[in-house]
């Protein structure tokens, strides 16, 4: 038998996964459809693309909105809230925000040694940074709270 803490755990893991596949799919998709020249990519698979960054959106509200949730419950109960953001968990956290941050320092700066060479939009660089910077420090978490 599973303790509250143990499922809430669980479920807190799996929802950071949802949230970040969500996101994931949805910029991706974006970018692609946005920044592709449209000589590349026939009609029908831009409407697809359109679609499947919708589902991706789609994805991302829902776990968001679990997320939101899970988040209200622990916040009741102060003693599952202290349980669950031990020292490890702070440690997971830290961890994934230092590698997000120099994910994205170097994907900033790989940017602009790019432009150097090949012209591209800034839309396309600020969507990139967006991208790789809520992606990293999420795949991060995952991993470390795995390990």
């Amino acid at each position: 038998m599973t303790s509250r803490r143990d499922e809430l755990d669980r479920t807190r893991w799996r929802t950071t996964l949802g949230f970040l596949v969500g996101f994931v799919v949805w910029w991706v998709l974006t970018i692609i459809e946005r920044h592709l020249p449209r000589d590349v990519v026939p009609r029908g698979w831009t409407v697809g693309l359109l679609f499947a960054a919708l589902l991706g959106w789609i994805i991302w509200v829902v776990f968001q909105w679990r997320g939101l949730r899970e988040y209200s419950e622990i916040r009741k109960d102060p003693e599952l809230r202290d349980a669950l953001d031990d020292e490890y968990t702070r440690h997971v956290r830290d961890r994934s925000w230092v590698v997000g941050f120099w994910c994205l320092l170097v994907t900033q700066g790989g940017l602009l040694v790019a432009a150097s060479f090949w012209e591209f939009s800034a839309l396309l660089a600020a969507q990139i940074g967006v991208l790789v910077g809520v992606a990293a420090p999420l795949t991060t978490y995952l991993v470390l709270d795995r390990a």
